[in-house]
């Protein structure tokens, strides 16, 4: 009897043990294994996020750079542009104060030349009426006869004439 109370007490303990190895087995597939699943899951679509957003930002800095590059090709352009007006706008400047200047020298010979035949003027202004009062008196002189008249008179309408 011992033995069998033995015996009963081991099977008893074997069945118990298999009882709670199916429980457990049974919540591990109804508790655990859900649960495990439902983290392994979460953590798979986390990974695939972390994928799709380092997809995105690579592409993202490929065509950041490359509107940068464009942008530096861009530049490049509008400083040749840049350069070739500033060359052109300093050219003609430069047209400009040529000609100005040579507009000033022609006004300043223009100037002189005008002086110069302003004291011409006055010149002859000056000395015209005074030359001819005295040749019109030595002519007087030379010929005060009625023959040496008439020449004088004649001579005096020559000269007005010119």
């Amino acid at each position: 009897m011992i033995i069998s109370s033995q015996l009963s007490s081991y099977f008893f303990t074997i069945v118990l043990f298999c009882l709670l190895v199916i429980i457990a087995r049974i919540l591990c597939k109804e508790l655990l294994l859900p649960a495990i699943h439902k983290q392994i899951q979460s953590i798979k679509k986390y990974w695939e996020d972390l994928k799709k957003k380092q997809t995105l930002l690579v592409s993202t800095k490929k065509r950041l750079n490359e509107k940068i590059k464009e942008q530096k090709h861009d530049l490049e352009k509008l400083n040749v542009k840049i350069q070739k007006w500033q060359d052109t706008t300093v050219s003609k400047i430069k047209e400009k104060q040529t000609e100005q200047e040579n507009i000033a020298t022609k006004v300043l010979m223009k100037k002189r030349i005008q002086s110069k035949n302003l004291q011409l003027t006055q010149i002859n202004s000056k000395i015209f009426p005074t030359a001819i009062k005295k040749a019109r008196e030595k002519l007087f002189a030379i010929y005060e006869e009625e023959k040496g008249k008439s020449l004088l008179h004649n001579s005096i309408e020559n000269l007005n004439e010119e």
